[in-house]
């Protein structure tokens, strides 16, 4: 049984703690998209063009803390949290992706000098999706990082189509990785969790894009998987 001193000893130490510091490099500021809702937005700091890093569903501009100084050598990096998630406004509205994605041109209108280079995780790739089509004259490019799903990217037959001549994986798997899993940043992890039904609302207000009128990069794992799985809501595009 623990005894009392142990547990008065513990508490007492618990609150003489120092309280935790986000030591990633970056500025963090917030940026008014429109009345009463304003977004978390990290400045990673840089010179250049500028590069604005979206996170996938879930996730807060903090989950690129360790992968964004990485790209500081060739631009200036931004990353954004969407609302409803993290330091953002938790709104009651607003989660399909024509809002969404006029929240992110607005904060490029606020931070960045110039056309950005647009890099979308996951469930990014519907923001980047729909900025690369409505707003061409606005963004220089965008590299979809595992987000090139049909939620981002959808032309009827064209996955059926291309998948068969797709290379094949290597016949000799590559080492597995010395650790396993992701490891988020340590600030990510401590982000309150995001607005209940943010999740639902953001599939539900997905849109179909065929046609991408910027320079455009995927990227995805191999082997990989592609989602054929349907994400849309009843809206297309």
């Amino acid at each position: 049984m623990v005894s009392n001193v142990c547990v008065f000893t513990l508490l007492i130490a618990l609150l003489q703690a120092p309280p935790w510091v986000d030591s990633a490099r970056h500025q963090a500021q917030f940026v008014s998209v429109s009345e009463g809702v304003q977004l978390e937005v990290l400045d990673f700091g840089g010179s250049g063009r500028p590069i604005v890093l979206l996170a996938g569903l879930g996730n807060t501009a903090h989950v690129f803390d360790d992968f964004a100084p990485k790209l500081t050598s060739v631009g200036h990096v931004f990353a954004i949290t969407r609302r409803g998630y993290g330091g953002s406004t938790q709104t009651e509205s607003g989660y399909n992706v024509v809002r969404l994605g006029e929240d992110v041109l607005a904060v490029i209108d606020r931070v960045a000098t110039g056309k950005p280079v647009l890099i979308g995780h996951s469930l990014g790739g519907q923001e980047l999706s729909y900025l690369a089509s409505t707003h061409t004259e606005r963004i220089a490019a965008v590299i979809y990082l595992e987000a090139a799903h049909r939620y981002a990217y959808d032309v009827p037959g064209e996955f059926e189509r291309d998948l068969p001549n797709l290379p094949a994986p290597p016949s000799t798997p590559p080492p597995a990785p010395a650790v396993a899993g992701v490891v988020l940043p340590e600030a990510e992890q401590r982000q309150s969790r995001g607005r209940p039904g943010a999740p639902q609302a953001i599939l539900a207000g997905s849109l179909q894009f065929t046609k991408i009128d910027v320079p455009a990069l995927a990227i995805f794992a191999s082997p990989h998987d592609v989602a054929t799985g349907d994400f849309r809501g009843s809206t297309r595009r």
